[in-house]
């Protein structure tokens, strides 16, 4: 990870005039999240006999600064060229997210719940209104003679360690390897481990194809990827909570070009840590994945699955990355300083694949006001390395600074 700290060089810092701006947009969004009131505890409904029914979610207003061009809502990768830009603000309340749990009541040992979970993020790159709602979890679960089935929508492989970021891009493309996709999963606890087997099928997510034979070509047909993770968790002592998985996924999908129509192989194989420790009154932690695959989907590559070369033929791309997220928190404060990375492989069969690597630096400071409001700001870097055609500078450098409320329920 020593070659990620070349992140901390910059293409442009904001001018006094920009941070005088910044300051000025801070400031009536912190006063405004000063004056909210509290609102009432999450809303528990019976529902019958079956169910307790959970209603939570947040309110998420939220105020960025970019050093070159808004970048909406997520925002992954440094734009090509972006010395050409000016600055920009953005305001958003698309993250606001709306949830349900169903929280199962056994009935002869048989136990039904489920989630379903929603926000106001879509394809739209810039501030303003949503054109849909989109789903992120969407499931029912069953839990029968100690194993858990899940059916529907929800996070991948390795997703119990999660980078604290305030943003809602959440590493993706940046080393955080994750995605939401329809499956069918069965897990099972032995003590204090904890193994999960699932199938699912990818075929939105993996990434974009590129390359010279790229127009015209699809990804066609889902194919069953399997996956498979153990997870163990430190019961007690001075590591109490502590975390440590182990996972991979295997599997491939058709791709159609002008002139092949072959499957393509994609796998991935990580790990995953959390090392909690109290010191006085201070909690440290740190958090961290690492991973490597082929045209494995979950952010991974850059966002890019395969190169189709000139003659038409399909190869997935290799890539590895992952982040370190080291944390302190004291009371109401808590403060993470991240870094990630996504390195692909520069060519795929002597062709150039499009984003060759991306990097991100970032800082963050968090305070929870009362139980049911938090303030967040945060810093990121992200610099992203194009093929030459597609930039006339060797890295582009991008810079976030975002100011964030969570009014929760």
């Amino acid at each position: 990870m020593t070659r990620r700290r070349t992140a901390h060089s910059l293409s442009s810092r904001p001018t006094p005039s920009d941070l005088k701006a910044i300051g000025f947009a801070l400031a009536p969004l912190l006063a405004f999240a000063l004056a909210l009131a509290a609102p009432a505890a999450a809303l528990d409904i019976p529902v019958g006999e079956q169910y307790k029914l959970t209603f939570y979610g947040f309110l998420n207003p939220a105020v960025t600064w970019d050093s070159r061009g808004s970048k909406g809502v997520d925002w992954a990768f440094a734009s090509p060229n972006s010395a050409r830009e000016d600055s920009a603000f953005g305001i958003n309340v698309r993250n606001t997210r709306l949830g349900l749990d169903f929280a199962p009541k056994p009935e002869a040992g048989i136990a039904v719940g489920g989630k379903a979970e929603v926000d106001f993020v879509d394809s739209e790159d810039t501030g303003g209104f949503p054109k849909s709602i989109r789903i992120r979890h969407m499931y029912a679960t069953l839990d029968l003679w100690g194993v858990s089935l899940l059916l529907g929508q929800t996070w991948t492989f390795l997703h119990q360690i999660e980078p604290a970021t305030v943003n809602t891009t959440n590493l993706f493309g940046q080393g955080h390897i994750y995605d939401r996709v329809p499956q069918v999963r069965l897990s099972k606890d032995f003590g204090d481990f904890r193994v999960a087997l699932q199938a699912l099928t990818q075929r939105q997510g993996l990434g974009a194809l590129v390359g010279p034979g790229a127009g015209g070509s699809s990804i066609s047909s889902d194919q069953p990827n399997w996956q498979g993770e153990v997870h163990y968790r430190v019961p007690d002592g001075p590591l109490k909570g502590a975390l440590v998985g182990v996972g991979g996924s295997v599997g491939s999908v058709r791709v159609k070009t002008p002139v092949w129509g072959e499957s393509v192989e994609h796998w991935a194989a990580g790990l995953e840590l959390f090392l909690p420790y109290t010191l006085g009154p201070y909690t440290l932690s740190l958090g961290a994945k690492g991973w490597v695959g082929q045209g494995a989907g979950y952010g991974t590559a850059a966002d890019q699955f395969a190169v189709v070369d000139a003659a038409g033929r399909p190869e997935s791309i290799r890539s590895l990355g992952g982040f370190l997220d080291l944390g302190v928190a004291r009371g109401r404060w808590a403060v993470h300083a991240i870094v990630g990375l996504d390195d692909p492989d520069d060519t795929v069969r002597g062709v150039a694949v499009d984003r060759r690597e991306n990097r991100t630096l970032l800082a963050n400071v968090t305070y929870a006001l009362t139980k049911w409001l938090d303030l967040g700001l945060e810093y990121q870097l992200v610099e992203t390395k194009y093929r030459p055609s597609l930039s006339a500078q060797s890295v582009d450098r991008n810079e976030r600074v975002l100011t964030s409320v969570f009014l929760k329920w």
